[in-house]
């Protein structure tokens, strides 16, 4: 692998920091969300804190703990591969957003409530439990042709 296309620390940090954004996750959440993860699998291992979040998405720390970081990743709801490879670029539509809108200035509370008020409109508009899907509803008499012209 050409040194060039190597993720630097800088990098893990930088996504990890978008996507938490982007999901509207304050750095004491997504420690907290990661530590549940990371106990369930390391009862006896040490703590993921809201200072080692904040080391890692600033890139002061020395070692990554990949353990720790894959917490990390599940928290975010993504593949570790997602925070470490190359080719891993966030293709996540509002991840996408929260990035261009930090590029442009936004704070990251506004960045927050705005991918929070896209979502909750997303939600509002998905089918709901027990309701058939767009594809499954019997067409409506507006879309329905009701003659053909010869």
């Amino acid at each position: 692998m050409d040194p060039r296309e190597w993720v630097t620390q800088e990098e893990v940090g930088r996504r990890v920091r978008d996507l938490r954004q982007a999901r509207g996750l304050s750095q004491e959440r997504l420690a907290h969300e990661a530590a549940q993860i990371y106990w369930q699998h390391h009862p006896g291992g040490q703590m993921i804190t809201i200072h080692w979040v904040l080391r890692l998405e600033r890139a002061v720390t020395n070692v990554i703990d990949v353990e720790k970081l894959s917490a990390v990743a599940a928290a975010l709801g993504v593949p570790l591969s997602r925070l470490v490879l190359p080719e891993a670029e966030v293709t996540d539509p509002l991840g996408q957003l929260a990035v261009a809108l930090r590029a442009a200035g936004m704070a990251p509370p506004a960045i927050a409530e705005t991918v929070r008020e896209i979502q909750d409109r997303i939600r509002a508009q998905a089918p709901q439990r027990g309701e058939p899907s767009r594809q499954d509803r019997a067409p409506s008499d507006e879309t329905t042709p009701t003659s053909i012209n010869r």
